[in-house]
């Protein structure tokens, strides 16, 4: 049986620090990925409606150390983890139940689907410049979930300065918790994410760069990176063309 999407999250020390969200869609994958202060073997389970819920161990997450930057100097250095497990072998089209596992942790069963083969009506949601304003960002986000979307598309300056850890949870993932569960986010480095460090660490782009592209349906994506080079606009400009 698929679960509704909580609406209750909840930020905390000890295990799972940034609930489970969904990254790098596609119509046979799909990236769960989360933050914890612990290092430790964690499973990932999932299932689909009428199958059998599979357990899945995570990858070796990532270390992390965060330095807070000059707009929060009172706080303290903090060590954080940051999991990613890709899945493979899905369904087109099809909604799948997940949940976390990681000691002592269980994170609240999510919904997602994947990308189908085909599809020539659609909605996705499109936004950005969402820094600095929390509040204003979670009331914006509120009206997301009506709409159905099959994915998001932040356009970027995410934060108002990439390099603090502590405005990754206040100013992105507190006021989207309880939708990117399920709802897989896309977005582009704006000048705001600096050098794009902790964007590289929290999100799962196509292609594994923030200069990519992706389909859906009948309709072609392509996203460049704010800093685009020279050989990025020659990519796009291929990408395009084929």
């Amino acid at each position: 049986v698929v679960i509704g999407v909580a609406a209750v999250i909840t930020f905390r020390s000890g295990g799972i620090t940034i609930p489970p969200y969904v990254q790098n869609p596609g119509t046979t994958t799909m990236t769960v990925m989360w933050e914890a202060d612990t290092l430790e073997e964690a499973t990932v389970t999932v299932g689909r409606e009428a199958g059998t819920p599979k357990a899945i161990t995570a990858s070796t997450p990532v270390t992390v150390t965060f330095l807070q930057n000059h707009r929060d100097p009172t706080s303290p250095k903090q060590t954080r983890y940051v999991y990613s497990v890709k899945l493979t072998g899905l369904s087109p089209g099809t909604k799948y139940t997940y949940l976390v596992k990681m000691g002592k942790s269980t994170s609240v069963a999510s919904v997602f689907e994947t990308f189908p083969e085909h599809a020539d009506t659609f909605t996705f949601i499109a936004y950005g410049d969402s820094r600095s304003h929390a509040a204003t960002h979670k009331r914006v986000v509120a009206n997301f979930e009506q709409y159905s979307p099959a994915f998001i598309l932040h356009t970027g300056d995410m934060v108002s300065s990439g390099e603090s850890h502590t405005q990754w949870r206040t100013e992105f993932f507190e006021p989207l918790a309880g939708l990117i569960s399920g709802i897989p986010i896309l977005g582009a480095r704006g000048n705001h994410e600096g050098r794009g460090e902790q964007m590289d660490l929290y999100l799962s782009p196509p292609d594994g760069t923030f200069g990519y592209s992706f389909d859906y349906g009948t309709a072609h994506f392509v996203c460049l990176d704010t800093n685009a080079e020279p050989e990025d606009v020659a990519w796009a400009d291929k990408d395009l063309a084929a």
